[in-house]
This record gives structure tokens, sequence and C-alpha cells, in this order.
């Protein structure tokens, strides 16, 4: 996997902090972490579940503690009333190994009490949870919705993005543009070829997040077009590169009782050949410290290389149990097909059969 892009960002990033005159006189700097600690066991011996594209193996009738566990470090810094910035190591399995990564590293400069801007390495906004894509204590559930988050595979780009937050009439209102790259491994399934990890670059990013927020109901819309292209290292596939869009709307209602989401994405290719639509819909409700939830989920495959896939459904139920402050236990039983993208290495003659996929986890903040 390259790294000199992104190492360049995490450089710039630490010379615009260190650049301020403030930093002379001692920033203000707190910290702040985020874990889970999770088995997950998928009872099928034709396929291994895992929770991402960047993961290259998982679960195959075998307890893992890998697919869903992370630990997350943050430290942020003001140095004045301008300056300031955010740094977060996450350790994670992605990219064919258990490793440290650097998730975020940013300088923000507030140029106005509703404007900020950030250079560095930022959260990128596609979904409806990006900021809070591996913080599973953020979260009713046990994982995201694979149908749907499995559609864009970082979490994070290097680049420029501009934060601009208002409100209007009881309304909050969210604009963030944004523009950089971002490289990952990916691991899919290549029939006869087997497993096939090629090196994915997306280039050129831009992105728009769009949000409104009023009472117990917040609506956002997403947009990410890149020029995305695979290096798949193969004798026998030629590498190939693509424009690639992600278009995405989410709702959500939460009266502090009753919670309802759902979201909805739209991917196209320039080629037509990895065209997706996807969505889901999730409910639960808190009983004081208990949140029992349910959520279904569909993807459909539409593009030329994929669209004889047969659809990919999971329902998921579970329950949220906020045992003290600042933890949680989750337990959840996933019903998925295993044509799903959450699944690799897969049998061929098991493609259309399911798995059950069982998830006890520890969400905590610190």
């Amino acid at each position: 996997m390259k790294t000199n892009h992104r190492t360049s960002a995490i450089a710039l990033a630490a010379a615009a902090l260190c650049a301020s005159p403030a930093f002379a006189e001692g920033p203000d700097v707190t910290f702040q972490g985020y874990g889970t600690l999770a088995g997950t066991y998928a009872d099928t011996d034709k396929a291994d579940y895992r929770s991402s594209w960047r993961q290259d193996h998982g679960s195959r009738g075998n307890l893992d503690l890998g697919v869903d566990s992370k630990l997350g470090g943050q430290a942020n810094v003001k140095l004045n009333d301008i300056f300031s910035g955010a740094g977060q190591v996450l350790a994670i399995r992605r990219d064919g190994k258990d490793k440290i990564d650097v998730e975020w590293l940013y300088a923000q400069a507030q140029l106005h009490p509703e404007v900020s801007l950030r250079v560095g390495r930022l959260a990128l906004p596609a979904f409806m949870l990006s900021d809070v894509r591996t913080v599973g204590y953020a979260q009713h559930w046990a994982r995201t919705p694979a149908e749907v988050y499995l559609q864009f595979p970082v979490t994070s780009i290097d680049g420029i993005q501009l934060l601009y937050r208002t409100t209007w009439d009881g309304y909050k209102f969210t604009v963030q543009p944004s523009y950089g790259r971002a490289e990952a491994t990916q691991y899919f399934d290549g029939g006869p070829l087997g497993q096939l990890s090629p090196d994915a670059e997306f280039k050129n990013l831009r992105s728009i997040n769009l949000s409104a927020e009023k009472g117990n109901w917040l609506a956002r819309f997403g947009l990410v077009v890149n020029d995305a292209s695979l290096a798949y290292h193969h004798p026998y596939i030629p590498d190939e590169s693509f424009k690639d869009t992600f278009t995405s709307f989410g709702l959500q209602y939460d009266n502090g009782d009753l919670l309802v989401m759902a979201e909805y994405v739209d991917r196209k290719t320039s080629t037509d050949r990895f065209d997706t639509q996807s969505y889901y819909v999730s409910a639960g409700y808190r009983f004081g410290p208990v949140m029992p939830y349910v959520t279904y989920s569909h993807l459909k495959s539409i593009g030329s290389v994929i669209k004889n896939n047969p659809p990919s459904k999971t329902t998921a139920i579970g329950a949220r149990w906020d045992v003290m402050p600042k933890v949680a236990l989750k337990a959840q039983i996933d019903d998925s097909s295993l044509s799903g993208q959450q699944f690799t290495k897969v049998d061929p003659t098991a493609v259309n059969e399911k798995a059950t996929v069982f998830t006890l986890a520890v969400d905590f903040v610190f």
C-alpha cells in the first residue's frame, strides 16, 4: 500500500499547528479514547464474515475477536481562539493485517463563528454516521449495516475541508464540502481466480455533506465523486480506472425513547461495472438503560460485472445495555445472505445460502 501522499498530509497538518505563534505559549491539550472488544461468530464453513472490504479474513465457523474489535485514542490541541487541531490513532484489522493507523491528524482555523477550515487527514462525510463510524459506543447497533456502509471502504481522506454551521428559525444546518484523496487495499472474490486484493486509489475526491436538524428530526444528503483506480497486481487482470459516484440520503427520528433511522445509497461508476443500490431501516426503543432494536438492510447489484449476483439481505436483532456510564454491552444476531459483500472466500456452490452471525460486544469511551 502506498503511503507517500498520506504522509505528506500528516506533515502538512503538523506544520500548520506548529507554525502558530501561540504554540510557544503552551497549547491546551486534552485526551480521550474509545474502544470495542467484540467476539463475532458466523455459523458457516462456506465463507468468511468480515465487517469491511479492507479485511481479508474473518469468522468462518469460529469465534473471531478481530472482526469488530478496535481501540482508538485522540488528542485535541487548542492553541488560541482561532487555531486548533486533532489527532487520532486507531488499532484495527485493516488492509490485510492488524495494525495501528493514523485515522485523523488535522489543523483547524476558526475563520468565523460559523465557519472553520481543516487541513490534513480528515473524516470523510460519506454517510450519516461518518464522524463516529468507528466509535461503537456512539451507535445503538453492534456494527453499521454492511449493505450500505461497505460501499465506500475508506473512513478518512488526506485533503482540505470546510465546515459551515448555522441556525435559522429553529433549524440547525451544516454544510461540509471536502477535497482530497485516499488509499486502501480491498479484498473481494474473483470467482475461479480466488480472492483479489487490489490497491485502490481514490483521487481528486470531492464530497459535499448537507444536514438539517430540528427537534427530534435529522435529515442528511451526501455526495462523493472521485477518480478511482484499482491495481490488481494479477497477471490475468489489467488495472482499471473509472469515475465513482456515491449519492446518499439519510433520515433519523429520535425523541429520547424511540429511535428510527434509514439511509439509502446509490453507487454509479463511469464504466457501469460496479453499480449498486442499497438501503437500511433500523428502529429501537429505550427502556431505561436497555434498548432492543431491529435492522433490515438490502443491496441490489446492477453493474455489468455484478448484475448476476443475488440481492444481499440482512435482518439483525439486538439489544444495547448501558451497564454503567461510558460502557455499553451489546448483543446482536444477523441473518445474512452469503452473496453479501461482508462475506469473502465464499464457496461458489453456497452463494445462495445464508449464515447466522452472533456478536457480543463491549463498547466504551474514556
